[in-house]
């Protein structure tokens, strides 16, 4: 069985949204804002792993 770590904090997996799809978007395209787009991430919290339970519910 899968611990699903890395599902629950890819940046990839993040709710749909404006923002987050245009992160996504220049992600795909350039690396040249990571660090930033990293930043924000710690900045809004999702850097910290939901609970299991918590992202199959809500994602």
């Amino acid at each position: 069985m899968d611990c699903t770590n890395c599902v629950r904090i890819c940046m990839f997996n993040k709710p749909k949204g404006l923002l987050h799809d245009a992160v996504r978007s220049t992600i795909k395209r350039t690396s040249a804002l990571n660090r930033l787009f990293l930043m924000g991430d710690r900045w809004f919290g999702y850097d910290r792993r939901k609970s299991a339970d918590d992202f199959w519910t809500t994602s």
